[in-house]
């Protein structure tokens, strides 16, 4: 009788680990299958944000392009030398190159000049970095600062309506500030 009882409880244990067992490896089994869903779906949104940068990018190329054709410039021939400015800047600062190529023509757009717009890419990511204000909106005080209208720029001490003065005394009052910010920024 000893002996049954035994091996009853003996069977009975043989069940029980090898069910727990199957049950560990239909675990094991199922966190593969989560962990692979899961890296499959990361692949995929890094593919797609990726692709989702380079449309962003040529949008911006367009738009630039476009900018600098309305000004009455050749895009083709200006191109090289805008990139090269824009990567200049993107150097001396924390902002992208899609970020400084909307400010560039963003100038543009309010200015018409592209010589002028380009020469002063680094006054805006300068205006920006000082003010903790958008590249955007700095463009913006910089693209009218370049028309004469420097209401924007009054709470630097700027009261000129002349736009080479009111241009130099934002340059004297905020140049350098975009390089020290990615000098910090950079560590």
């Amino acid at each position: 009788v000893i002996l049954s009882a035994v091996d009853d409880v003996t069977d009975v244990a043989k069940k029980s680990t090898k069910g727990l067992q199957g049950f560990g490896e239909s675990a094991l089994s199922l966190g593969k299958t989560i962990g692979a869903v899961f890296v499959t779906g990361a692949i995929a949104q890094f593919f797609k944000s990726t692709i989702d940068e380079a449309a962003e990018g040529r949008l911006g190329m367009e738009r630039l392009g476009l900018a600098v054709e309305k000004a009455g410039g050749n895009f083709d021939d200006l191109g090289p030398s805008l990139e090269a400015s824009v990567a200049k800047v993107q150097k001396l600062s924390t902002a992208t190159d899609d970020e400084l190529r909307a400010a560039l023509t963003n100038m543009i757009t309010i200015t018409g000049d592209v010589a002028a717009s380009q020469d002063n890419l680094q006054l805006a990511a300068d205006l920006a970095a000082k003010k903790h204000i958008s590249l955007e909106e700095a463009s913006t005080l910089v693209g009218k600062a370049m028309e004469g209208n420097t209401k924007g720029l009054k709470d630097l001490g700027i009261n000129t309506k002349d736009a080479g003065e009111a241009i130099e005394q934002l340059r004297a009052k905020v140049g350098g500030f975009a390089q020290v910010e990615a000098q910090s920024f950079t560590g």
